[in-house]
């Protein structure tokens, strides 16, 4: 890991950050730690490639304080990225509370039960976060666990009678649908009245259907 450069080197060799925006000084970093960014929790880095250049000609960056970077404004104006990524261990303890309210809330038992330590994706998060919320303006109400529990077994059978009715609705829609009918001729010379397997939209689909290759053979050779 290369040193921002305004790291400044003290005379028993270590190192301590200088704040870009209000020189404040940080911490002597440790001797063992030459990746002196690790060492300065809450310290930001900023790239800037076009500014600062080493004397080896790679490019730099600098560092921010926390105090600067209180305001938020100044880190996105300046692009400046967190300087440590949360642990594993705190990602996968968020993730597993998020699972669990999720799965609390859905109670969804099609959905195989998935690994704490695999990322959420986007959705799921998004799911997540919702739920959360949820639960915690039911919480701020008095509500209990158990109530949690049988607000979800609601929620999932509310869900599986809405897809229930959904599908006999569909099903009845198609029992009233006609089918499409060949408009071709058969071997025999009898005018084809075969059948489409699927169900079609009369109104939006006004061309011929024909069932195999010979009805429209006999209706090209009709035509010619």
């Amino acid at each position: 890991m290369r040193v921002p450069v305004n790291a400044e080197t003290l005379p028993d060799g270590r190192l301590r950050a200088v704040c870009e925006f209000c020189d404040k000084r940080s911490a002597p970093s440790t001797p063992a730690d030459d990746g002196l960014p690790s060492s300065l929790p809450g310290w930001l880095v900023a790239p800037y490639p076009d500014e600062f250049i080493h004397a080896d000609g790679s490019t730099g960056s600098t560092f921010t304080c926390p105090a600067c970077d209180r305001d938020g404004q100044r880190r996105q104006n300046a692009g400046l990225t967190p300087l440590l990524t949360p642990s594993p261990t705190r990602i996968s303890a968020r993730q597993r509370r998020a699972t669990m309210f999720a799965e609390r809330m859905s109670r969804n038992e099609s959905v195989p039960p998935r690994d704490a330590d695999e990322p959420l994706t986007s959705e799921q998060m998004q799911t997540a976060a919702t739920t959360l919320r949820r639960a915690a303006t039911l919480f701020r109400r008095g509500a209990t666990p158990a109530d949690l529990d049988a607000l979800a077994e609601a929620e999932h059978r509310q869900a599986v009678e809405a897809a229930c009715n959904e599908g006999e609705a569909r099903e009845r829609a198609r029992a009233v649908r006609p089918r499409r009918r060949c408009r071709g001729r058969c071997r025999n010379g009898q005018r084809c009245r075969r059948a489409s397997p699927e169900w079609w939209d009369s109104a939006a689909n006004q061309s011929p259907w024909y069932c195999d290759a010979h009805c429209s053979q006999q209706r090209t050779r009709a035509r010619g």
